[in-house]
């Protein structure tokens, strides 16, 4: 916003409703820090444009527009599916820390240098929650036949990371 542009005039550049920040933050970030939640729930009743919501729409989607700019909307895919497999990362993260996946694609490492991620152990990882969903056996830690089901798909996707040449042909 410059200078000389009230919170009202800088709005009308943005292009995105409370309702479609709402509606890409609920795809985009179904879990995410406190203060975002904090953000949307401090808005303002929205009925009608006044300068109230308009400035706070523009203050709150100054702090969300990285989040929003990178928003990509899977149609195809799953919304709930995808949580449950984020719960099976974030729980791998837990349990393996420095060793885990999600840390491995941090730093970008996409070598095989441990056992846990050789192609015989994510594909034996997978069947193991593929026959216990069909057995109608719930997650270990989760208590959901769902999350038997996303962490088949999360091995999946773990073996596509660490495939090679795979990420270049996509891209």
């Amino acid at each position: 916003m410059s200078v000389e542009q009230s919170p009202m005039q800088a709005f009308s550049g943005l292009h995105w409703t409370p309702e479609e920040v709402a509606t890409m933050m609920k795809h985009a970030m179904p879990k995410t820090a406190d203060s975002v939640g904090a953000i949307v729930k401090s808005m303002p009743k929205y009925n009608a444009p006044t300068e109230e919501i308009t400035e706070w729409f523009f203050y709150a989607s100054a702090f969300l527009r990285p989040f929003l700019e990178s928003y990509t909307e899977y149609e195809f895919l799953e919304p709930g599916f995808l949580e449950a497999m984020n719960d099976i990362g974030r729980y791998g993260h837990e349990k393996y820390g420095k060793n885990s996946y999600q840390r491995r694609r941090e730093l970008g490492d996409r070598s095989r240098s441990s056992k846990r991620v050789t192609k015989w152990a994510l594909f034996k990882h997978g069947v193991r929650h593929w026959i216990a969903y069909l057995l109608g056996d719930k997650h270990d830690h989760f208590g959901t036949r769902e999350h038997n089901l996303a962490a088949v798909a999360f091995n999946v996707m773990m073996e596509y990371y660490f495939m090679e040449g795979a990420h270049d042909a996509i891209r």
